[in-house]
């Protein structure tokens, strides 16, 4: 079980680190371009700065999903830290069945703006909302998967299996 969802979620931060890479190679162009239009040309282009902002967005959502996996989030680790033993492995998954029970909730609602917005568009570029917030429960879904691999491996290793992939 722990290796499909692990290779699953291999595959998905692969997409989502190639979609990632994508977004800020063309949101680095957009905002070069808007300063050399801006400063240079003194006329600004339209459209950019607002396919910047919604590329972000979705930079964000996919790195937010790929750190998962790995544990690379920024944590505050007090509590974590003056914990040994069994109650520092529970502590670690109940964290990690929050993270996911959050994950779980704005997937949710992320699918209800979707549908809310389904009709209207940016204003300048004419994208439907929705593409915009779609990021939420693509990101979502990521983290959930990724949460669910961390939990199965840090169970696995609880029971002192070897973790191999």
């Amino acid at each position: 079980m722990y290796r499909l969802i692990y290779k699953i979620c291999s595959i998905i931060n692969k997409l989502y680190e190639m979609l990632a890479l994508v977004l800020l190679v063309a949101m680095t162009f957009a905002l070069a371009l808007q300063v050399f239009t801006r400063y240079i040309l003194q006329a600004s282009m339209a459209g950019t700065e607002e396919f910047a902002r919604h590329a972000f967005i979705w930079i964000i959502m996919l790195g937010a999903s790929i750190c998962t996996k790995d544990g690379s989030h920024a944590t505050v680790t007090l509590l974590n830290d003056h914990l040994s033993g069994t109650l520092k492995e529970i502590h670690k998954i109940v964290i990690e069945l929050l993270v996911l029970t959050a994950c779980i909730v704005l997937l949710r609602y992320g699918f209800t703006m979707i549908m809310v917005s389904a009709k209207s568009k940016t204003p300048t570029l004419g994208i439907p909302t929705c593409v915009v917030y779609a990021a939420l429960p693509a990101g979502c879904f990521g983290m959930i998967v990724g949460t669910v691999s961390n939990i199965l491996k840090d169970m696995m290793m609880k029971k002192g299996g070897e973790v191999s992939v």
